[in-house]
This record gives C-alpha cells, sequence and structure tokens, in this order.
C-alpha cells in the first residue's frame, strides 16, 4: 500500500511497503521522501533496523526497485564493500 504524504520543503513523501528479496522479510510503513534541497531520495523509518539485521557496512551496494504493480519496494543486497570493485 502507498500513502502519499504531504511535508513542508518537501516535494513529496510516500508511505511504502519494502520487500527484502534476500530474507523474505516484509518492512511496513516505510518513508520514501524526495527532498529538493539535496536533489535526492531518503528511505526512513526501520531502515537503520534492515542495516543492523544485515549487517550492512559503507560501500555495500543494494538495489532498489519499485513495483507499480504490486506497490511494494523491493530491496536486495547487491554486492558486500569487500568485494566491490570501483
Amino acid at each position: 500500500m502507498v500513502t502519499v504524504l504531504e511535508t513542508p520543503g518537501k516535494v513529496s513523501c510516500l508511505r511504502v511497503r519494502l520487500v527484502d528479496d534476500d530474507e523474505g522479510r516484509v518492512y511496513e510503513g516505510m518513508k520514501l521522501t524526495y527532498y529538493d534541497s539535496y536533489n535526492g531520495y531518503v528511505l526512513n523509518g526501520a531502515w537503520n533496523k534492515i542495516c543492523k539485521n544485515r549487517c550492512l557496512k559503507v560501500k555495500d551496494r543494494v538495489g532498489l526497485y519499485w513495483d507499480p504493480v504490486d506497490k511494494v519496494l523491493h530491496f536486495s543486497v547487491r554486492q558486500r564493500a569487500e568485494a566491490a570493485r570501483d
């Protein structure tokens, strides 16, 4: 389910369901927000919990995919930092 939220100073804020495709976990109530000030998106909600559960580190690469049919944001760890080649 997607809920559009109005937030001053931001173009848009969506409340979304995030699915961890690698582990099958579902996180409800995540907020995907676009900020004008730095022309980028921020994913809030249980993101810190996800990082801890998945042992994510700086320079780990993750993939996000929006499923327009199910209206769900999919998440997957694509590459760990120790294996990353810049």
